[in-house]
């Protein structure tokens, strides 16, 4: 099975566990998303000529182990804080691919003030909204906003410089990242999202989808 194969059988894993989200319960979440990202992993390991495949598999390696995790926090909180390291270890693994991926071209611009202003302003806001209910949760959820968010300006950086297909998935497939995230964290800390599983999964699954169709487009 080539990567298109497998890039395409997750989109078809991904909506099947979408509707068994919503027509079944958390039960059929807890049993079939740990066999989600797996899809996504083997594309990347088979692909054969991608620059990033250490950081881009690291990526998805972290994040499949914070999904288990996250399963988990039913338990104790400890696996949430567990969960929340993974997925910070996939963003720096995220961050790092991206910068790999204009190693060797010489940009003369810089990120656009305009985005600069708008990430910033964005984490701001959520940062004002967040805070005051975080309790303990504050400094780790705070370090972990940091990172999505650079990740998010990185994919804006490559985009300026590659100005390609290929980059304006990694752009899309950040930002349904962090909007994911965003949903996770004003349902947990703050106060309930309608359909909050549905809206936070399948932002996420799309997110991870199309941050490795914009690497992988890269070098097809």
């Amino acid at each position: 099975m080539n990567h298109t194969r497998l890039l395409n059988t997750y989109l078809v894993v991904a909506a099947i566990y979408l509707v068994g989200l919503i027509a079944f319960s958390e039960s059929f979440n807890f049993t079939t998303k740990p066999l989600l990202l797996p899809w996504l992993l083997m594309a990347v390991y088979i692909f054969p000529t991608i620059r990033n495949r250490t950081w881009l598999f690291g990526a998805l390696l972290f994040s499949w182990i914070g999904d288990i995790l996250l399963l988990f926090v039913y338990k104790s909180q400890t696996f949430f804080i567990f969960g929340l390291v993974s997925f910070l270890i996939a963003h720096l693994a995220y961050i790092l691919a991206f910068k790999n991926e204009i190693k060797g071209y010489h940009p003369k611009k810089s990120l656009p003030y305009f985005y600069i202003i708008l990430i910033i302003g964005y984490l701001l806001a959520m940062w004002f909204v967040l805070i005051p209910t975080l309790g303990g949760m504050k400094i780790p959820v705070i370090l972990y906003s940091i990172v999505i968010t650079t990740m998010l300006a990185m994919s804006i950086y490559v985009d300026s410089i590659l100005d390609s297909a290929a980059s304006k998935w990694m752009i899309l497939g950040a930002i349904l990242f962090v909007l994911s995230d965003s949903i996770l964290a004003f349902n947990k800390f703050h106060s309930p999202v309608p359909f909050a599983s549905l809206a936070i999964m399948s932002t996420y699954l799309f997110a991870q989808f199309a941050l490795v169709k914009g690497f992988l487009q890269k070098w097809s």
